[in-house]
């Protein structure tokens, strides 16, 4: 089966781009050993090869795997679960993000006192750390924002707080009571529930593919509106076994 992989036209191109970015020879990226596996025989690759034979193998994977991707632009972070230690976890690595963010514009606001002291050499340089580090203050806002607040929920820790097996029936519950509707792939609130303090609108900046700066949103819950939710399901439910009792 790897072997097979191996041929084909689109490895052969991944293994040349892997090997340039990655400054590694194609030959130490896979390694490929006569005889038995316990002996020392086998085929051997690097782990980003390893993830494209993955994703080659089974299109359920590279489906999964795309889905994380498109996570990752929309959210600033991506989880294989909704467990509370693995998003723990990835608040964690924001967290890490954040300081390095921090430290790096430190030192640039550093260099640029130092260049300062001589306007007319370092004049065109400081005019470019300077637009370098209004690009970067924003993402690192954004961050502080998110992983400092403490009276927000995304809509699926939202769904998970009430019990709900998923998102999907959260968001489904919202349309169908005409308190969130979806628009270009994002949540938003109806106008019967806009500006009420329910939900509130978070922006995250992320960098395209040919290196600009893109913008992606995405809806959460206030304290407000969990509060909200919870009574409003709670009297839905209500309604609904009330009917069934009448019509018992």
């Amino acid at each position: 089966m790897p072997k097979d992989f191996l041929k084909t036209k689109e490895t052969k191109s991944f293994l040349k781009a892997l090997s340039n970015r990655k400054k590694i020879l194609i030959d130490d990226l896979v390694q490929v050993r006569a005889g038995a596996p316990e002996t020392g025989g086998g085929t051997w690759m690097h782990e980003d090869v390893a993830i494209e034979f993955a994703r080659w193998l089974s299109p359920d994977f590279a489906i999964w795997t795309n889905d994380r991707i498109k996570e990752l632009l929309r959210e600033g972070v991506a989880t294989v679960s909704d467990d509370d230690d693995t998003i723990a976890n990835a608040m964690a690595i924001l967290q890490r993000r954040l300081e390095e963010k921090d430290r790096r514009l430190q030192e640039k606001e550093q260099r640029l006192q130092l260049a300062s002291t001589t306007i007319e050499q370092q004049g065109q340089r400081i005019v470019e750390q300077r637009n370098e580090i209004a690009t970067l203050t924003p993402m690192a806002d954004y961050t502080r924002e998110v992983l400092q607040s403490t009276s927000t929920f995304t809509l699926t820790q939202m769904a998970k707080d009430l019990g709900l097996r998923s998102v999907m029936v959260l968001t489904e519950f919202c349309r169908n009571n005409r308190i969130l509707y979806r628009q270009s792939g994002q949540w938003m609130p109806t106008a019967q529930y806009s500006g009420r303090g329910f939900f509130e609108t978070r922006t995250a900046k992320y960098v395209k593919s040919d290196n600009t700066i893109g913008t992606s949103l995405s809806t959460v819950v206030t304290e407000k509106g969990r509060l909200f939710l919870r009574k409003f399901m709670e009297q839905k439910t209500r309604q609904a076994a009330a009917q069934e009792g009448g019509v018992a």
